[in-house]
């Protein structure tokens, strides 16, 4: 509930791409977030060593 009311607080801007990243370990998960509806799109959830390749 808590990154669903400031995603800003987990989740930070990837450099050159539209979307944002939140580390889990070492996993990441890559969501776009659309802050007029208040909604976070998971895209990805994979390990670190390999989900920026896609």
């Amino acid at each position: 509930m808590r990154a669903r009311e400031n995603p800003f607080n987990f989740f930070e801007k990837l450099t050159d791409r539209d979307d944002f990243r939140m580390r889990v370990g070492d996993y990441r998960i890559i969501a776009d977030i659309d802050t007029n509806n208040n909604t976070i799109y998971i895209r990805l959830i994979g390990h670190r060593r390999n989900i920026y390749e896609r």
